[in-house]
């Protein structure tokens, strides 16, 4: 965790995320570069032939020149002007589009990845969920945050440089003094614009935060399943006023921001009204000394037109500072050292089977004071059945964690075919271990995608798996088949099945992929007590050969297992078969007897 506070607070150089940004675009499409180099070069001559039309139509009538040739002149200068405007709009609509196309086709599929890359210890801390978070406010898509600030932020920027060197070696050529005297003032409203940068390296953590908590209310109240419970408990003014006081949190922070902003461009207006009127009166006085008018047009032109380029290269040049800081985030969270891979050690026997061992675990919670499993020891070999029980809070949920990989412990080891897990290629391992949890992991895909996991499938061993898992014949009759889609968030003809149903097709998905470990975390719990057991019996019938844990608070449930740990805060305190712990007459035998009442009790009343 030090190592990731170090890696959050790691600042590059301007250049540095810049190469980042266009690195899309220079490794597939350089031609966007090329792009915005020549709609930097149409957009400074159409404001310099707009002065120098001016000064060139003054010229012409002080020297009263026929009208016929100046109206010429002028349709000369309107036609090359309207050529130029119209290669200069079709280019900057190309570019808009091509940086969308470098934020969303390259760093978002970046993070996309990243995202699915790290392990689930790191996606639960908090630490790393912020820099998750952050990432994503430097992929919001406008011209002044994040990667698509600071790519069209230095197209602007390269544009402005362009236009200043151009108009300062002009009126350098004509008169060094006012070249000298537009370079100091306009330095001078540089300093002043790194106030806004300092305020927001200061509210970015903030701002961050209170858009988290936005985000979340706004999935909570998206959630189909949530949505009961908000109702029933009446819960819409207490998420409302949640919402509200994030919101007013944010804006606070922001408008503290905002008045640093303001600080600055008022600052900068002052001094820029000041350069101007230094720069006007001695061009009065020049014209006084003799100099001409269609000059005195050109110069005017050129000092309003310097000190926009170097205005707006002050403004670009700060918002690049503030997109900088959330490329840097951006860019900490991509570099952020994964924890899922392990070493990739594979085993001798390419996991053609699976002997897990736990050697004294031990595991603790980031944050939390005491651990959650303390000095467990069991080992399960290919084709056995291990239940966990116990009550809730015992462990066992964080013990499918651990081996499947997910997890590491704290002290001690799990071991792996005699690897330890640490050192594991836990990718290639989970591709042998399937697991359901409490929760169903259902997308809004069709029947064959959630099944298979892919979007192609062998259609015959498909159907035979929804055979073996008793859901076959609902499939069939369904309209579409297996392409008929769940929910309503992909197709509006998506369907909705029954808590067992579902059950079903999770076994099917579990036969379909053949593992060699099937983990199963009380995926029942929300069934009654006798279909929960007509589940179980349909998953010992079908996984011959294959590892099974289960977990279920019934301790009826799990009676067939070869073996069954019964875990009390962390610890494992009795094990054995059902028949030898009915023997013992101890906790289990207590309490595998006060849910046979209570079961007995229901279905009485029932």
């Amino acid at each position: 965790m030090e190592e990731e506070k170090k890696q959050k607070q790691k600042k590059r150089s301007i250049l540095s995320n810049l190469i980042f940004c266009f690195a899309p675009a220079m490794k597939k499409t350089p031609v966007y570069l090329v792009h915005i180099g020549i709609q930097a070069v149409t957009y400074v001559l159409l404001l310099l032939l707009g002065v120098g039309a001016n000064a060139l139509i003054v010229s012409m009538l002080g020297k009263e020149s026929p009208l016929m040739l100046l109206i010429g002149a002028v349709m000369t200068i309107f036609l090359v002007y309207g050529a130029i405007s119209w290669i200069d709009t079709y280019l900057q609509n190309i570019i808009s589009v091509e940086y969308i196309e470098m934020r969303m086709g390259g760093h978002f599929y970046s993070v996309l990845e990243k995202i699915l890359e790290i392990s689930l210890e790191q996606s639960e801390s908090s630490e790393i969920r912020q820099m998750m978070e952050r990432s994503l406010i430097a992929l919001s898509g406008n011209d002044s945050n994040g990667v698509q600030g600071m790519m069209q932020r230095f197209g602007m920027f390269f544009t402005n440089v362009l236009g200043l060197v151009t108009y300062a070696m002009i009126v350098g050529s004509m008169d060094i003094r006012i070249l000298l005297l537009l370079v100091g003032l306009s330095l001078i409203t540089v300093a002043t614009s790194k106030v806004s940068v300092k305020v927001y390296e200061r509210v970015k953590e903030k701002l961050a935060g209170y858009q988290r908590i936005e985000g979340y209310i706004d999935r909570l109240v998206d959630d189909i399943a949530g949505g009961k419970d908000i109702r029933v408990f009446g819960l819409s003014d207490w998420l409302i006023g949640k919402y509200d006081s994030a919101i007013r949190q944010r804006r606070k922070y922001r408008a503290l921001y905002n008045a640093a902003c303001f600080f600055s461009d008022f600052t900068e207006v002052i001094l820029a009204a000041v350069r101007d009127f230094i720069c006007y009166f001695y061009l009065i006085y020049l014209l006084k000394q003799g100099l001409s008018s269609s000059m005195f047009v050109f110069y005017i032109g050129l000092i309003s037109g310097f000190a926009k380029w170097f205005t707006e290269i002050t403004s670009n040049f700060v918002v690049m500072k503030r997109c900088g800081q959330q490329v840097d985030d951006l860019r900490d969270f991509l570099e952020l050292e994964s924890g899922s891979g392990g070493e990739r050690r594979i085993p001798e026997n390419q996991f053609s089977s699976l002997d897990i061992t736990f050697d004294h675990v031990s595991y603790r919670y980031e944050g939390a004071e005491e651990e959650v499993l303390k000095d467990v020891s069991f080992t399960i070999h290919q084709g056995e059945r291990l239940a966990l029980v116990g009550l809730n809070g015992a462990g066992k949920s964080t013990i499918v964690k651990l081996i499947s990989g997910l997890y590491l412990p704290t002290n001690g080891a799990v071991y792996v075919n005699g690897i330890d897990t640490r050192e594991l290629d836990r990718k290639a391992y989970m591709h042998h271990v399937a697991a359901i949890f409490q929760n169903p992991f259902i997308m809004s895909y069709t029947v064959g995608e959630n099944v298979t996991l892919s979007g192609e499938w062998d259609e015959e061993r498909l159907w035979n798996v929804l055979e073996k898992a008793g859901v076959a014949e609902k499939i069939s009759s369904l309209p579409d088949g297996l392409y008929t889609y769940f929910g309503k968030d992909v197709s509006e003809d998506g369907i909705m099945l029954s808590g067992g149903q579902i059950q079903k097709l999770l076994l099917a998905r579990a036969l379909y992929h053949s593992p060699k470990l099937l983990l199963l975390d009380e995926p029942t719990a929300a069934l009654d007590a006798l279909a929960e057991k007509n589940i179980y019996d349909t998953y010992q019938k079908t996984l011959e050969g294959t590892s099974t844990i289960f977990i279920s608070h019934r301790l009826a449930s799990t009676r067939f297992c070869d073996e069954i740990l019964l875990l009390d805060k962390g610890e494992i305190i009795e094990r054995g078969t059902h028949e030898t712990l009915m023997k013992m007459g101890g906790t289990y035998a207590s309490l595998f007897e006060l849910q046979g009442k209570y079961y007995q009790e229901e279905e009485a009343h029932e």
